[in-house]
C-alpha cells in the first residue's frame, strides 16, 4: 500500500528485504516482487538499479506478473512494452467479469492502462448460463431442498 501511495521511498526498503528474502526461499513470487521493486526504483530515479532488478528478475511467464512488470516498463518510461502487459493484467484480472474478478488487480490495470491512455477492453461478464453444470449440482440442489424442508417442518 505504501507504494500505491505513492511513498516510494519508504517502501523500497521494504520491497528489497522482500525480493531478498523470497530468492533465499524459492519463492514463485520473484519476478513479481523484483518487477514492482524495479518500479518503485524507477519512480525514485534510479533507472539502472530498476533495470538490473528486472533482469535479474528469474524468467516468469508474462501473464502472472504483468501488472506489476507493465508498472517497471511504465515507470521507466517503456510504455511499448508497458501497453501489451497492462492490457494483460486487465484480462487476467478480469477472470470471468464481476462479480468474478481480482478487485484489486482490475484496479491496478485500469490505473495503468488510464496512464499509458488506453481504455480498458470490453471483455464479457459472467453467464451463467454458458457455464456446464456440474456432475454433483442436481444432487446438491435435492440435498438443499431437503434441508430447507426438514427446516421448514420444524418451524
Amino acid at each position: 500500500m505504501t507504494m500505491a501511495a505513492g511513498a516510494f521511498a519508504a517502501a523500497e526498503p521494504h520491497l528489497a528485504e522482500a525480493l531478498q528474502l523470497a530468492r533465499r526461499m524459492g519463492s514463485d513470487g520473484v519476478t513479481r516482487l523484483s518487477a514492482r521493486l524495479a518500479a518503485c526504483l524507477a519512480r525514485l530515479d534510479r533507472p539502472l538499479e530498476a533495470r538490473r532488478t528486472l533482469a535479474d528478475a528469474p524468467g516468469a511467464a508474462p501473464e502472472e506478473c504483468a501488472g506489476p512488470l507493465a508498472a517497471a516498463h511504465l515507470a521507466l518510461g517503456e510504455r511499448d512494452l508497458a501497453g501489451p502487459l497492462a492490457l494483460a493484467a486487465y484480462r487476467k484480472a478480469w477472470a470471468d467479469g464481476p462479480p468474478f474478478a481480482w478487485f484489486e488487480e482490475l484496479r491496478e490495470a485500469t490505473h495503468l492502462l488510464a496512464e499509458l491512455g488506453l481504455p480498458p477492453p470490453e471483455l464479457p461478464l459472467f453467464d451463467p448460463a454458458r457455464s456446464p453444470r456440474l456432475e454433483c449440482e442436481e444432487e446438491i440442489e435435492r440435498w438443499i431442498s431437503e434441508l430447507e424442508a426438514a427446516r421448514d417442518s420444524d418451524d
